[in-house]
């Protein structure tokens, strides 16, 4: 509750829009407004002294927490953002900001739990290079959420930070990180990449439990300690039964942790210093049972985001090289897009097949699944527009020979995570 020197009595909290506390008031407890789903404001006084967090959970509406500009303990900025008095720890993003893009301060060292959970419109957070902590479930359940970058410095990953955050595309994970905890990126259903450094010892349970993007991951030596249900596994339903993904693949030293979780779970592993012992050189690509991956005639359709590496986990043993549309080579981290070319190379370095790539949707061949798709797609429908081959192919959803108004609104549902 919310007291010392101050009793709070919520009747009809259902129907609250602002709250102003005295002076009197020297502490906020945890929960003190949980629930309160039309609250907009909350204005706080000089007198609060500590804030326990969860404060302000549950509040959906909530787009301003104010501090008396006398308090000494907290302050808050003109977005209505919850911090200390020196603004080194950011204590709270309140839920109905309305910004999709967050960023923290450079004076900023903590950012303490829960500062951005279910924070709907936070599309990007910029995290300044000063931050080296980072508090459980910080972003959890962010909708929206597609990118972030932990800077140099933090250590750990800690329990819950990205539970939850369907839309994250990408997250880079520094070389200062020793742990990853608990259900960290629990259900991140678009992670298709992670990189795990060097210098990580230990990834705690489930820490990418959920993530059904993701299909195969390097683990360096330095990890000595997974968890259970670490990767691999997904949700079947509300009930939290689990289901293991048989195809997933661990890459990582001989007689590490690595292959000892793969050993354990029945995954294929790959040997990273000896990654193709048997390779097979065929003249053509043959995807694997399950696969993300189609193959008609001289093109290959993806129908997610995928880096190379994915690519080449979804594919049978065969030696390829990776171009972009303009013919530069790729890196196993990089997004293919509509354009891409993948050529079979034999054994003496000649080129046997070749073939296009189509990220379906992606019509304007950036990797991505955006608006600009959807309205490209849309100006050809109306003849305003030309596309021709692998760019037509990702056009025409529907597969009818035509790009429609029809095509175009299915791309927008899938740029906006509808699809």
């Amino acid at each position: 509750g919310i007291g010392n020197g101050f009793e709070f009595i919520l009747e009809n909290c259902d129907k609250i829009t602002s709250i102003t506390l005295p002076d009197s008031v020297k502490s906020i407890g945890a929960n003190s407004f949980a629930g309160m789903d039309k609250l907009e404001t909350v204005n706080i006084g000089k007198g609060v002294t500590e804030i326990h967090s969860p404060a302000f959970t549950g509040c959906p509406k909530l787009t301003a927490i104010n501090v008396d500009e006398n308090n000494r303990n907290f302050s808050s900025d003109d977005q209505g953002v919850l911090y200390s008095k020196d603004k080194t720890t950011i204590y709270r993003c309140p839920e109905g900001y309305k910004g999709s893009l967050y960023i923290i301060p450079n004076t900023v060292k903590k950012i303490n739990y829960t500062v951005f959970a279910d924070c709907d419109n936070l599309v990007n957070v910029i995290i300044p290079v000063s931050v080296t902590s980072i508090g459980a479930s910080a972003f959890a359940n962010c909708d929206k959420l597609k990118t972030v970058i932990i800077p140099e410095g933090v250590t750990e990953i800690n329990n819950h930070v990205f539970s939850g955050c369907k839309m994250l595309e990408n997250v880079s994970i520094p070389a200062s990180v020793k742990s990853i905890g608990y259900a960290a990126f629990e259900n991140c259903d678009k992670l298709t990449d992670v990189i795990i450094p060097e210098g990580v010892e230990s990834i705690s349970d489930s820490a990418f439990l959920g993530c059904t993007g993701l299909l195969s991951v390097t683990i360096p030596a330095s990890v000595t300690e997974i968890g259970e249900n670490v990767f691999g596994y997904y949700y079947l339903d509300e009930f939290n039964r689990m289901e293991k993904n048989t195809d997933f693949v661990i890459c990582g030293e001989k007689g590490s942790a690595a292959e000892a979780y793969a050993t354990k779970e029945n995954f294929e592993f790959i040997d990273i210093n000896n990654p193709d012992p048997d390779i097979i050189y065929y003249d053509k690509i043959e995807v694997r049972e399950n696969s993300k991956v189609s193959v008609n005639d001289s093109m290959l359709t993806v129908v997610s985001s995928m880096s190379v590496s994915q690519f080449i986990r979804n594919v049978k043993n065969v030696n390829v090289k990776f171009l972009t549309a303009d013919g530069n080579e790729m890196a196993k981290t990089e997004k293919l897009a509509t354009g891409c070319k993948v050529n079979v190379v034999d054994k003496d370095g000649n080129v046997v097949a070749e073939y296009q790539v189509i990220y379906q949707e992606d019509v304007n061949g950036d990797g991505k699944v955006t608006a600009a798709d959807a309205r490209l797609a849309l100006r050809t429908s109306a003849g305003l527009n030309s596309l021709e081959g692998v760019y037509f192919v990702a056009a025409d959803c529907n597969a009818d020979g035509k790009v429609t108004a029809a095509d175009a609104r299915k791309i927008l549902r899938k740029a906006a995570g509808l699809e």
